[in-house]
């Protein structure tokens, strides 16, 4: 059964996802489009009910993407290769428009997978049935995944964990316990889980943003003194539902790690320098800032 195969302690939950269809739900607390004044995700506080804070992601727009250009060029060229004794066939129009913008669809097809592992590894953490049509390449990601859970027990405190930070808001992984089966070592780790070819020094400034945060958002079961309830809208049906939340501090971790799993393996990296990718995130702030007005003052004119 592939089930008992590839997520060994679940049960409880179904979910199936059809590309195009399904679509993975974003934090309950996250605004987008017109529900916020920013380009791209933002937040709200639920005890702080009209603000709006900038996610991580957001934020990190900010970074260069000078490394991108060549690989942008790399894409479109393969896509070429791939597609070649359609060129001569096609209109000159169509080929520029289809080329042209093949980058983004292989970025979209590794968001995608990205999303549906992250979405099974939080299925698997939380002991939930998960049902999934995973291609060839998604089902060998997962089994470095339990490769990874037969060298370390993980237990786990949160997962999609809503966080607050000096002027910003978003959302980790997973916060666990992690021992080492052969070496009996323990420590606590937020770890981020990545699917991309490498990582990149992006994906420890996120980390070290995420690990700055003092506070956390947990949404319990019922209300009560210490809680606030605040209205989510489903983003599929539109529908308005109310949600309890509790703020609490957000654990101390001894290590922020990305676990980088592909289908050739896996590397559990820990974030060197953390106070210094933290400054840098917070440089990419201030300009994101400055930009923010730049763009309040273009609209006054």
């Amino acid at each position: 059964d592939r089930g008992d195969r590839y997520f060994p302690n679940s049960r409880a939950v179904m979910v199936h996802f059809e590309f195009g269809g399904w679509k993975p739900l974003p934090p309950k607390l996250s605004l987008w489009g017109s529900e916020n004044e920013f380009d791209g995700r933002a937040y709200r506080n639920p005890f702080e009910p009209k603000s709006q804070y900038p996610s991580v992601t957001t934020i990190l727009k900010m970074e260069p993407k000078n490394d991108l250009t060549g690989w942008a060029a790399r894409m479109v060229a393969l896509k070429a290769i791939e597609r070649s004794e359609d060129l001569d066939s096609r209109d000159p129009e169509k080929v520029l428009s289809w080329l042209q913008y093949a980058h983004n669809d292989f970025r979209d097809e590794r968001a995608w997978i990205g999303s549906k592992i992250h979405a099974a590894v939080e299925a698997e953490l939380n002991d939930k049935w998960f049902e999934v049509e995973l291609s060839e390449e998604e089902l060998a990601i997962m089994d470095q995944w339990n490769f990874f859970l037969a060298l370390y027990d993980v237990e786990v405190l949160y997962t999609e964990l809503t966080v607050i930070g000096d002027g910003y808001m978003g959302t980790l992984d997973i916060i666990a316990k992690i021992t080492d089966k052969m070496t009996g070592e323990t420590w606590t780790a937020l770890i981020d889980l990545k699917t991309s070819k490498s990582v990149w020094p992006g994906h420890f400034t996120q980390l070290a943003a995420l690990g700055a945060a003092k506070h956390a958002l947990v949404e319990v079961s019922e209300p009560d003194d210490d809680t606030v309830t605040a209205e989510w809208t489903h983003p599929t049906t539109k529908k308005k539902h109310k949600a309890h939340w509790r703020k609490i501090e957000l654990p101390k971790c001894d290590r922020l790690s990305v676990l980088h799993i592909t289908r050739d393996g896996f590397d559990l990296v820990d974030v060197e320098n953390v106070d210094l990718h933290y400054r840098r995130f917070r440089n990419y702030m201030e300009a994101w800032d400055i930009d923010q007005e730049m763009k309040k003052e273009v609209k006054n004119v």
